[in-house]
Order: C-alpha cells, then sequence, then structure tokens
C-alpha cells in the first residue's frame, strides 16, 4: 500500500530528520538489488572486511564525548565534608568549551547517536547509563545525577569510557578529574605513643594514605571513593566493599585511641578485626596481633520421641 509506505529518516546534517540526504537513501533503497556476481565466498568476505574496516573508522568519525563532574558543597546529609558529587555527559561546544544540550542521556540513547557521535564512546557512556537507571526508575530531564548513583560498576566504566576518548571535564568546584589506574584499599595503622594507643584508618593508593575530610565514598558499603586533593580529586575503585562503621573511622581524623593502662584490653579487642581489615604498625612501635583461629562448636541436642 503506497499511502502507507512512509520512511522516516534521521541524519548528521542541520535538518537532522526527513532531509534531501534521507530521500536520497531511501530512493536508492527502493531501486533493485544488483545481481551479486563473483563466488560466494568472495561476497562473504568482502563483506566481513566492509564491516571491520567500518568499525575501525568509527572510533575516528563522530563528535567527541565528555563527562563534566562537578561539586557543590556538603550538606548535613552527605558522608563526606568534602561535598557530594555529580556527573552529566557533554559534547564540545560550538566556539570553546563544553556544551550540555545535545549530549542528554536522553540524546545517547537513539540509534542517531553513534551516526553523530564516535560510537565507541557512546556504547561507552550506554553503560554507565545501564547502572544509572538501574538504581532509579525515573530522572529528571537535564539534571546531573549523583555519582554514587551510577552503582558499584562506576569506576571500572568510567576507566573504560577514558580509555576509548571520552574526556573527564572538571565542572564547578574541581580543577581536575582522574581515574585511579588500580584499586584503593582502606589500611589501619596502629601507633603508641607515651600516653595512648591510636588506631588511624585510612584509604590507601599507590603509597598515599587518604582520611577525614579528604575522602568522599561512594555508595553503600562504599565501593569506590573520591580522594580530594584540595579542587584535584582521584576517583578509585575499592579492592572490597567497605562497610558503614569502617568507612566511619576512614572519614574521622582523630582515629580510636586508648589509654596505656587499657593497652592489653585493647589489643586483644583488635586481633579478630585483623581477618578481614588489614592492621599494620607503620613506626613498628607495636607488634600487630595475630588473628584469632577459628574455633569449631559443634552443639549436640537430644529431644525424646
Amino acid at each position: 500500500d503506497a499511502a502507507s509506505d512512509w520512511v522516516f529518516s534521521a541524519c548528521t546534517c542541520p535538518v537532522a530528520r526527513m532531509c534531501k540526504h534521507g530521500a536520497a537513501v531511501a530512493l536508492t533503497l527502493r531501486s533493485p538489488a544488483p545481481a551479486a556476481t563473483g563466488s560466494a565466498w568472495r561476497h562473504q568476505l568482502g563483506r566481513l572486511t566492509g564491516d571491520l574496516e567500518a568499525r575501525a573508522r568509527s572510533t575516528l568519525t563522530g563528535q567527541r564525548l565528555g563527562l563534566e563532574i562537578s561539586r557543590r558543597p556538603a550538606s548535613r546529609w552527605s558522608r563526606g565534608t568534602a561535598g557530594e558529587l555529580s556527573m552529566r555527559p557533554v559534547r564540545p561546544g560550538a566556539r570553546r568549551g563544553w556544551a550540555r544540550s545535545g549530549a542528554e542521556w536522553s540524546d545517547l540513547a537513539g540509534p542517531v547517536a553513534t551516526t553523530r557521535f564516535v560510537p565507541a564512546q557512546v556504547d561507552a557512556l550506554r553503560a554507565l547509563h545501564r547502572g544509572l537507571v538501574a538504581r532509579h526508575a525515573y530522572l529528571v530531564a537535564g539534571a546531573a545525577s549523583a555519582l554514587e548513583d551510577y552503582g558499584e560498576r562506576l569506576v571500572p566504566a568510567l576507566r573504560e569510557a577514558v580509555s576509548q576518548g571520552v574526556t573527564l571535564v572538571p565542572g564547578a568546584g574541581l580543577a581536575s578529574v582522574v581515574v585511579a589506574p588500580e584499586p584503593a584499599g582502606v589500611v589501619a595503622d596502629l601507633v603508641e605513643g607515651d600516653d595512648e594507643l591510636r588506631l588511624d584508618v585510612s584509604v590507601r593508593l599507590q603509597g598515599r594514605r587518604w582520611r577525614g575530610g579528604e575522602v568522599v565514598p561512594l555508595g553503600r558499603p562504599a565501593t569506590s571513593v573520591a580522594l580530594f586533593d584540595d579542587d584535584d580529586v582521584v576517583l578509585a575503585e575499592l579492592s572490597e566493599p567497605c562497610h558503614d562503621a569502617l568507612m566511619d573511622l576512614v572519614l574521622d581524623h582523630r582515629g580510636v585511641a586508648a589509654p596505656r593502662d587499657e593497652r592489653d584490653a585493647f589489643l586483644q579487642a583488635l586481633a579478630p578485626l585483623a581477618r578481614s581489615l588489614a592492621v599494620e604498625s607503620s613506626d613498628g612501635s607495636v607488634e600487630v596481633p595475630a588473628p584469632p583461629r577459628p574455633r569449631l562448636a559443634l552443639t549436640v541436642a537430644w529431644q525424646s520421641s
């Protein structure tokens, strides 16, 4: 039925939809296909070669994408004093800088996105978006989502996006944003002074320790962290999920202290924690207690029939 034979076209030209380029493609598709000549294997291998070449070119063509990460001041509900982080996709502006319009999540969902933007970058950002929608059925259009809302695969997905050429753009409140090349770990440092024993818990990444206001946990339990050095931030996944009680010690710069006269009781209470937490003494002032060996208990009960 010619009356119902409608064709919709989307194009990267300024007209965008139902343009002359789409009409030309539609007319070409209406023409009878040329008869295949030559051996079948030549046709099959030629098609495969064309697909591979098109995929290789797709990583070099199209408009590039970025992810803008911004910081706002901490509120009474924030889990860290360094502030709260949010993220949204962006594209290069017409003259300079980065623009948000035309690069919302809804713009990256349709098939036109892979013809307008670098396809490999679109795929990488869609993976991030899947983590977001898995946690939130409804998203406010135009609003930047909190960084921890992207799920436990946030940092690996960001690392993949960066490897595909996506630019991490520092937004308001930030000077630079980088993704750590390796996971961070939570460690405890046990030291003894003249008057007390002290246990300081921190996040360790590439030999540096971060704690207190330098750390913003992401997720509950935390699976990633944002590590701050003034207005510079490093995003890293944790080698193991960190539950609230332990993360609270990371965020508390005061640490845990016990007076000298309670030394033995403090070390005895600390020993079981060494099973699941890396405990060390950076200055060698304390011999870190070994975790107690597990004991198997068996209870036998008898009931009369």
